[in-house]
């Protein structure tokens, strides 16, 4: 049975390998991988930033129990007749009865979260490129084991698909906060605007 299960999700593999190859066909051709792989990297950014906003159920319940027990914790070190000790021993207290188990559940719900939303498709995307932009598909196609070489020094420096992946998911990450930081001051007042860039 656990062999008909991996057979199955080997060909679903094989199919979307397939896929990708045929529509990264024509950019391979005409623009050459690197870019293909840079879209790529544009594509899994947009997609994980979007898949980003859906938490689960239990995440949002986690998320609202965490800042309940927080706030509870918060105000015990406010309250008591000003003294330290008795502020410390209550706020120790709930830590132990509620709020550390609560903020352990509320992590891992939000690691698991995050492993499905962003830290998978990026994994699989790199497991594609490593195939599909291996040193001897690119010597095959482009005549040459590397996307480029860097000129640094007397020896230059070849670049391969998975590192320039990489440096591409950095170089996405960025322009996208730098998009929504430019939409967000565009979107602002007059007076809000003003006051941003004389300080």
């Amino acid at each position: 049975m656990l062999d008909t299960i991996w057979m199955k999700i080997v060909a679903v593999l094989q199919a979307v390998q397939g896929g990708m190859d045929q529509l990264l066909a024509p950019v391979d051709a005409t623009a050459g991988p690197a870019v293909s792989i840079f879209l790529l990297a544009v594509g899994v950014v947009l997609l994980t930033s979007w898949f980003g906003r859906f938490k689960t159920r239990r995440y949002r319940e986690l998320e609202g129990e965490f800042w309940h027990w927080f706030h509870v914790r918060q105000a015990a070190l406010e309250a008591g007749d000003g003294q330290d000790d008795q502020k410390s021993a209550l706020a120790k207290n709930i830590d132990k009865a509620k709020l550390n188990e609560v903020y352990y559940n509320y992590f891992f719900e939000g690691l698991l979260n995050n492993l499905l939303t962003r830290y998978i498709p990026i994994m699989l995307v790199a497991g594609y490129i490593n195939t599909a932009y291996r040193p001897e598909a690119l010597m095959a196609s482009t005549g040459q084991k590397a996307l480029f070489a860097l000129p640094l020094g007397s020896d230059p420096v070849t670049v391969g698909g998975v590192f320039w992946y990489v440096c591409c998911l950095g170089l996405a990450a960025l322009l996208r906060v730098g998009l929504k930081r430019a939409r967000r001051r565009g979107n602002a007042p007059v007076g809000e605007v003003e006051h941003a860039v004389s300080h």
